[in-house]
Parts: structure tokens; sequence; C-alpha cells
């Protein structure tokens, strides 16, 4: 193709190791068949000079954010998000950790993925190595036992997509930004994109593995149990053992998992009606008749035992009127009078 696909790859960088910093920018720019650029969030607000130098190193397109303050993981990420998409033009976002290894076809077999299954954010698996890359422990996806199908209900369970093997659309890292927040640990960025995309789009999880995902002292969250990781494939007793605590882990997540999620919903769903508020007062702004009819129908309302619940429902109500009034003005105007006086009609003392 003539002009290479546009990818922005943002990694939230804090107290790097030098060593594995470099191998992970390296597979980043070995990326084959797009136009890396790689933004970096300086989360720790000291690594900026490690970063750049690595970055020459290696060849690639760099973009450094740096924050008034030091942030975690989830506000870096939220940090790079605004950053990026007031600094660039892509196509396409990845996220990415500061310590893996990328196959060098991951970025290209994403993206046809996403084009053929017409989904928003797909995520992949990962192999797990220990801190040297010198052994392999298989699967991620099959060591955490995590569920293949990402479903509101399987995200109810606990996070089922690791943010580092993320891929998502422009359009969705746009739609996504307003919603996210800074939570607590149990609910970081990678968690709220995959409640928003499988509420508001299309997740799809790509078995395929085209990642080396690596396990040390300083992992920010890591896999769980990996600790004993070495000694579930060194020790079959302590294997077997494990696997007792691991199902254990599981089974009191699921407990309370529920709770968290639907608090999140709660979260989404109130950003999105403060979003609908705002543009109904723009729409009440420019149009007078808007606001006559929301003090018509609230004097109506008034002694209703209702009141209040039809009165938070009145932006939805009033911005369906104003859209539909913006097409057919003058007729519309008086169709949308006689439909409310319609409606309000039964509430009315007799």
């Amino acid at each position: 193709m003539d002009q290479k696909i546009q990818v922005v790859v943002l990694m939230p960088v804090f107290k790097p190791s030098v060593d594995f910093l470099y191998e992970q920018i390296a597979s980043i720019q070995n990326q084959k068949g797009v136009e890396i650029t790689l933004c970096c969030v300086v989360a720790d607000m000291v690594s900026k000079e490690i970063i750049t130098n690595m970055a020459a190193k290696v060849g690639i397109h760099l973009k450094t954010f740096l924050p008034q303050s030091k942030l975690g993981v989830t506000e870096a990420i939220i940090f790079g998000f605004k950053s990026t998409i007031d600094s660039f033009e892509y196509d396409y976002l990845a996220l990415c950790d500061q310590d893996d290894i990328w196959l060098p076809t991951k970025i290209k077999n994403q993206i046809d993925v996403l084009k053929t299954k017409d989904a928003d954010l797909t995520y992949c698996d990962a192999n797990v190595i220990n801190h040297d890359n010198t052994k392999e422990y298989g699967s991620m996806h099959v060591l955490e036992k995590r569920p293949k199908c990402p479903t509101i209900y399987n995200l109810a369970t606990g996070n089922i997509g690791t943010g580092m093997t993320f891929l998502m659309t422009y359009q969705f890292s746009r739609t996504a930004l307003p919603f996210l927040r800074k939570a607590p640990k149990w609910m970081l960025h990678d968690y709220q994109m995959m409640i928003i995309c499988s509420l508001v789009g299309k997740v799809y999880f790509d078995e395929r593995i085209f990642v080396r995902y690596r396990q040390h002292g300083a992992n920010h969250t890591g896999i769980a149990m990996s600790k004993e990781l070495v000694q579930i494939y060194e020790s079959p007793v302590q294997q077997q053992k494990n696997e007792v605590c691991l199902e254990k882990h599981n089974c009191s997540q699921k407990k309370n998992q529920w709770w968290l999620i639907s608090k999140f919903i709660i979260c989404v769903l109130r950003n999105f009606s403060i979003r609908v508020r705002e543009s109904h007062a723009r729409a009440r702004e420019r149009y007078s008749f808007i606001l006559n009819l929301e003090h018509e129908t609230r004097k109506r309302l008034s002694f209703h035992k209702n009141h209040f619940v039809i009165a938070n429902l009145f932006p939805w109500i009033s911005l369906f009127f104003y859209s539909v009034y913006k097409k057919r003005r003058t007729r519309a105007r008086y169709a949308i009078w006689f439909i409310l006086f319609i409606l309000i009609k039964p509430f009315e003392r007799s």
C-alpha cells in the first residue's frame, strides 16, 4: 500500500528497568506494515531522559507527555488518552506496558481482526515468561482460566482482557475517553474499557499469542498467583495446591464483582446523562420554545407524585422533540405541543 496505517502506541512509564524498556521499545519499532508513533506518559516525572535516549537508540518516532504530578497507571492512561487525541491524527491506538515484548506481526494482525470482525476493540493472548526471557510458562488466559467470550456477564466475574494487548479504533478511543475514571485498583483502565466497549460497541478476543508477558518482582499487576508461577511448573505437589488456591480466589472474586461492575455501569450511565443534560441546556439557549415547553410541563406535573422522576426524564424527552423540530420546524412545533398535551392530560387534576 502507498500510505501506511497510522498507529499510536500509548505507554505509561514509571521507574522502568532500562533493559526491559529497551526490549519493549525495540519490539514496537519492529512492527510490520504500519507507521508507529510511541507516546510515553512520564508517570514518575523523572524518566523522560531515559525514554528519549532509548527511542533515539532504537530509531522510533517518540512523543512524551509530562504530567504535573506523579500518576498511577489508570490516571496515566487517561492523561495519555487526552494528550494523544489532542495531538495526533491516527487510525488505531494500542496500549502497552514498559516491560513486555511484542511479536513483529502483533499490530498488523490485530488491525486485520478489527476490520474482518467489524470490532471496535480487540485483545489477544500472551505467553507468560520469566524476568530474563529464558523460560516460557504458556498462555496467560489458560493459566488464569479466563472465559473466552467478552460478554458483560463474564466481565462481571472479573476482568478478562489485559490492557497491554489492546488495539482499538480511533473512534472508540474518543468514545471511551469521557467515561474513563480514576478508579481504585479493582477497576483499572483496561477493565473499564472492556465494560464500555461491551456496552456501546463490539469487543473481539483473538486467541492467538502476540505478546511475551514478562513476570518479575516489580509488576504493577501481573497475573493471578504469579509469585507461585515458577513453583507450579517445577513441583507437581505445589501445582495441585496452587490450583486449589486459584480456584478459591476466583470464587471469592465472583461473589463481589457483580456489585463492582454494577457500580461502574451506573457511573457510565450517569456520565452519559450529564452529557445529555449539557446538550439540553445548549438547546434551551438556542431555541426559546424548549424552555417554554419545560416550564409548561413542570407546571402541569408539579402536583403529581411522580413529578421528580418525570422531571429528571425531561431533558431526554425535550432533546428528542428538539431533534424533530430542527428537521420539521413549524409543523413539528404544533405536533409536539399536541403530543405533549395528550401525554400530560391524564396527570392533571380532575
